[in-house]
């Protein structure tokens, strides 16, 4: 993982999770993979701005810290796509409204989606795209049939945010029994704590937090 945890997490602490964190090889190689591209919907994404500027025109954006995430994307998604690889896009329903007073409060009204992934990463035909309405983007959806029918064994999970949904949807890969990659670039938070305090415990227990471009490198080995 990147430094900035030393930023966050004391030194006891980072020796703690070092003790605690699951024993794998430094060397890890691409197998049967897919890409899952987690909520990176207009709602949630917003205007390249401050993240609390962004805001203001939506209140789920995650501004200038989910456009980073998607500059790193990008090349990524293209690396499955020239190898024909596996790729999925969750984005965000909802169920009907409940009895009143139930839910969250309402929200102001605004013209991002969260139906409709952001224009970078316009998902091509024959992709998979569909909609979840809890955080995991395997409960109650047909992704795992999906993977399942693939073969597929490994998936790289990027997108936001990386303390709900992204974290949720490592946490089910990795019970269904499917090997977690995270790359920490690739996905974006409204908080940079949250984020790097998901990333180390994901990284301790449940997967391998990667960058991209370790992901683009393993690609190049198999060439």
């Amino acid at each position: 993982m990147s430094a900035a945890r030393e930023t966050v997490f004391g030194g006891d602490e980072l020796a703690i999770l070092e003790r605690y964190r699951v024993p794998r090889s430094a060397s890890w190689t691409l197998s049967a993979p897919a890409l899952l591209v987690v909520d990176v919907v207009e709602s949630f994404v917003g205007p390249d701005v401050p993240v609390a500027q962004a805001q203001q025109e939506c209140v789920t954006a995650c501004g200038e810290n989910a456009w980073r995430s998607i500059e790193r994307i990008v090349p990524l998604l293209e690396c499955f796509r020239a190898r024909q690889l596996p790729v999925a896009f969750s984005t965000i329903g909802s169920l009907p409204a409940g009895p009143a007073g139930s839910g969250r409060p309402g929200r102001a009204p605004t013209s991002l989606r969260a139906d409709v992934v952001a224009g970078p990463l316009a998902p091509a035909p024959g992709e998979f795209v569909f909609s979840k309405i809890k955080p995991s983007a395997f409960f109650g959806t047909p992704l795992m049939t999906w993977l399942t029918a693939r073969r597929v064994d490994q998936v790289v999970i990027v997108g936001g945010a990386t303390s709900g949904c992204v974290r949720a949807t490592a946490l089910d890969a990795y019970s269904y029994g499917l090997e977690v990659l995270l790359p920490e670039d690739g996905c974006f938070d409204r908080v940079q704590t949250s984020h790097v305090v998901t990333l180390a415990d994901i990284d301790t227990k449940y997967g391998r937090v990667v960058q991209c471009s370790d992901v683009m490198e393993r690609f190049e080995d198999r060439a």
